[in-house]
């Protein structure tokens, strides 16, 4: 399971990330509770709120959640349901948070584009530049596939070795910022 830290406060860092994401100068970061909800599973936001949704009221909207560390920022694609009222409701369960920073994305929809994780580095450093660098490839290579579907023999060669390599620049980013909370392979 990820960790995932949700920032503490709407900086401008954030705020101007999330434009970039956007396409806009005109965003919405929100704090949105996370609601338990029986069956739902931690990274599996778009099929929690498919299931959801075949047995209560609501519909379906797409955001981007935002994560952060000592070092980057993490967006990730992101599905919430949206209440008859208008209340958005967020019930996918993650670690050690009870809520998200979100800006809801009016544009994009599930499937429509090459990625589903964006990241802003928050220091300069070739070390956190090549790990940012390897999240982006493992993400892409991941793209490409459904669930249950296998990883062809090339893909799960160069999947082996982002992992090795990301391995080694997390513990050498570790060495630099010993504290730092990484996320598991997201």
């Amino acid at each position: 399971m990820r960790v995932q830290l949700t920032p503490s406060d709407i900086t401008e860092l954030l705020v101007t990330f999330a434009a970039t994401i956007l396409g806009g100068d005109q965003v919405d970061l929100q704090f949105v509770p996370i609601t338990t909800v029986d069956g739902a599973k931690p990274n599996r936001s778009h099929d929690n709120v498919r299931n959801y949704l075949k047995s209560n009221d609501g519909e379906a909207t797409y955001c981007w959640a935002f994560y952060e560390n000592a070092c980057w920022i993490e967006a990730e694609f992101h599905s919430l349901i949206r209440l008859p009222d208008g209340t958005l409701l967020d019930i996918t369960p993650a670690v050690g948070i009870t809520r998200r920073l979100i800006a809801i994305d009016k544009e994009r929809v599930l499937g429509q584009f090459r990625t589903t994780h964006k990241y802003q580095a928050k220091t300069d450093g070739e070390v956190v530049a090549k790990l940012l660098d390897l999240k982006r490839q493992r993400n892409q290579l991941f793209y490409r596939y459904s669930d249950g579907i296998k990883l062809n023999q090339q893909d799960a060669e160069s999947l082996k070795t982002i992992e090795s390599e990301t391995e080694v620049v997390v513990k050498r980013l570790l060495q630099l910022v010993p504290d730092l909370v990484v996320p598991a392979k997201s």
